[in-house]
């Protein structure tokens, strides 16, 4: 039985358009900033170099290899080609994907609670985004939205054809951006199954899911095939995950440094965006109880949530960013308790306080900083400091001169110069064995890439300002700044990046 609604909500909070129109303001507002910053994720930057070289025609690591999925370059290809090659584009891009995740959270959010409850569960999600990990563009963000999609089609009382297989299609390309989200797909396919024993019907569905999902692979599979690229995508999309997986920490590591940031996080770094949320879905998720009825499709909800969070577990690693996978549906599973506090009880003035002052300090924090960058005349994204390095080396660089962008290394497609090695499309892969070594092994890298580089002496190599150590590379090769002392000359030097000249004796 569902309970009727115990939250006096204001009528005026009823129309589905004023919660849609704050969402978007709210991103608007928190994304301002990063708009003017160059470093806020160098996977972006990957991102960028490996969508360019689909947009010139190349299947992802034919010429370009790196360990993400191709769905995601094949995906900011298609973006790219709309909205232009540039990092701005790319980072609007990132935010239109967040956007669209944000209302979707809303419109999931309607099927358990009222529109103001899912539009303030969906608000206070929204003010979190003035956080680092929903800053770049992140694979995160945009396989969210091809997943929530699908959670949203499954989730209905008839398991149809049509619509399992449009779901099957969409898990499939999140799977395809996220690789970890491939249990997901597992887990959803066994989850249907169970509908099916469990009522008798919906068969049907479950070949339409299976079939929409294969479609998608076959269709991968076959470009690779016509192209003479399978080794390719096995060794980058299947081999190199595998191995990065393994070689991290056990999923009960993970959890226990996961709960050890969050702490942190919450307060200590930005408690202000935080405290906010953490307090709606703790006190949402506690008063749902009180909801009644939909218990399949609670029950689903909840099975979704621990899908993911497994996924994110079994992934061996968690980076602040991954969790923006969970927190959508965990949003939702907040929303549902909101109809149920009272807004004249202790629980409510506990929600509504640290609301408030989140929204309070999330807007005025991202105002100003996007203010100060404008009138300190700060370039935007990719015409700062990238810009200047590419400037120098364009007035410098000869035929044959190589670029080793230990950072910035968009710069690679800013002024068309390849890596020097295919898998520096990210300058750790490199270095890092769980990467390196299954390529290597594949025959596609040199075993010992490294040291050839620094034997090479490029003509150019840029890095942060901040990191003197040139982590992770001095770990590898200690002279490594005795050579760079020896050999190079600073071009350019500002608070983000170091550009240094070779000029050593190459005889």
């Amino acid at each position: 039985m569902v309970r009727p609604i115990e939250t006096p909500w204001p009528a005026a909070l009823y129309r589905p358009g004023l919660w849609i129109a704050l969402i978007v303001a709210l991103v608007a507002v928190t994304q301002g900033p990063t708009y003017f910053d160059e470093t806020l994720d160098y996977d972006e930057q990957t991102f960028i170099l490996m969508a360019a070289s689909v947009l010139d025609g190349h299947l992802p690591y034919t010429q370009l290899i790196d360990n993400k999925p191709p769905g995601l370059f094949i995906v900011l290809a298609g973006a790219m080609a709309l909205l232009g090659e540039s990092w701005l584009a790319v980072r609007a891009f990132g935010d239109l994907c967040l956007v669209v995740l944000l209302i979707l959270v809303f419109q999931y959010s309607k099927r358990f609670a009222s529109v103001p409850a899912a539009g303030l569960a969906s608000s206070v999600l929204a003010l979190t985004t003035a956080d680092f990990m929903w800053a770049h563009t992140s694979s995160e963000i945009l396989a969210m939205v091809p997943l929530l999609g699908a959670f949203m089609l499954i989730d209905r009382d008839e398991l149809t054809f049509r619509r399992m297989a449009l779901a099957g299609v969409l898990v499939a390309a999140a799977v395809l951006i996220r690789t970890n989200l491939a249990i997901v797909a597992v887990l959803l396919g066994v989850w249907l199954l169970f509908r099916v024993v469990r009522t008798g019907k919906g068969l049907a569905g479950v070949f339409g899911y299976g079939l929409g999902g294969l479609s998608v692979l076959a269709l991968l599979l076959a470009a690779y095939a016509s192209a003479g690229a399978l080794p390719n995508l096995w060794v980058a999309a299947v081999e190199v995950p595998l191995s990065y997986s393994a070689n991290q920490s056990s999923s009960s590591g993970v959890a226990y440094r996961f709960l050890l940031k969050l702490g942190f996080l919450i307060f200590v770094e930005k408690p202000w965006l935080w405290v906010p949320y953490v307090a709606l879905v703790a006190l949402g998720i506690a008063r749902s109880k009180r909801a009644g009825g939909r218990t399949v499709h609670v029950l689903f909800l909840w099975a979704a949530i621990t899908f993911v969070a497994l996924s994110i577990l079994k992934s061996g690693t968690l980076y602040g960013h991954h969790m923006t996978q969970l927190l959508p549906l965990l949003t939702v599973a907040s929303a549902r308790g909101l109809d149920h506090v009272p807004l004249r009880t202790a629980s409510a003035k506990f929600l509504t306080l640290p609301i408030a002052l989140g929204m309070i300090a999330s807007v005025g924090l991202s105002l100003i900083s996007t203010t100060n960058s404008v009138r300190s005349g700060k370039p935007l994204v990719g015409h700062g400091d990238v810009a200047n390095i590419a400037a120098i080396i364009q007035g410098d660089i000869e035929q044959g001169d190589t670029i080793w962008a230990i950072r910035a290394h968009i710069l690679h497609h800013v002024l068309n110069v390849p890596p020097i090695y295919p898998v520096m499309v990210h300058p750790e892969n490199i270095v890092r064995d769980e990467i390196r070594r299954p390529i290597a092994e594949a025959g596609f890298l040199p075993d010992d890439a490294f040291q050839r580089v620094v034997d090479s002496r490029p003509q150019f190599i840029i890095f942060d300002s901040e990191e003197l150590t040139l982590y992770p590379y001095s770990s590898d090769m200690p002279e490594l700044e005795g050579i760079l002392a020896q050999d190079y000359e600073v071009a350019y030097e500002s608070d983000a990046f170091i550009l240094l000249r070779y000029v050593g004796n190459r005889e």
